[in-house]
């Protein structure tokens, strides 16, 4: 097998290995502080890594360019999310959030 064969198969593993990595911290970090789940990290990540693969193809080369536009677009579904998602949730009062959804972190 080549040696560039073998560094480029190490260079895309520790690539795939971060994203995993990161997705695993939000989730973590997520539950620490709101005490819900979000399990949308997957989904942010996937549609800033589409955003990245079109504003490559459609708008620039520029590295730079396509890494603001695609984390603009992760923002953009991630407050979307936020606000449809989880501010009604916080809100609600039926006895299935109150018991998912710790309001004091006495608990």
């Amino acid at each position: 097998m080549p040696a560039s064969v073998v560094f480029d198969s190490l260079v895309r593993s520790i690539q795939v290995g971060s994203l995993y990595a990161l997705m695993a911290l939000g989730l973590t970090l997520t539950l620490a502080v709101v005490r819900l789940p979000n399990f949308a990290h997957a989904e942010l990540i996937t549609i800033g890594g589409y955003t990245a693969l079109l504003c490559s193809l459609w708008l620039t080369t520029n590295p730079a360019i396509i890494l603001v536009l695609s984390f603009a677009g992760s923002a953009l579904v991630a407050l979307v999310a936020h606000r449809v998602v989880y501010r009604p949730l916080a809100a609600a009062t039926s006895p299935l959030t109150r018991c998912c959804w710790p309001p004091s972190r006495s608990a």
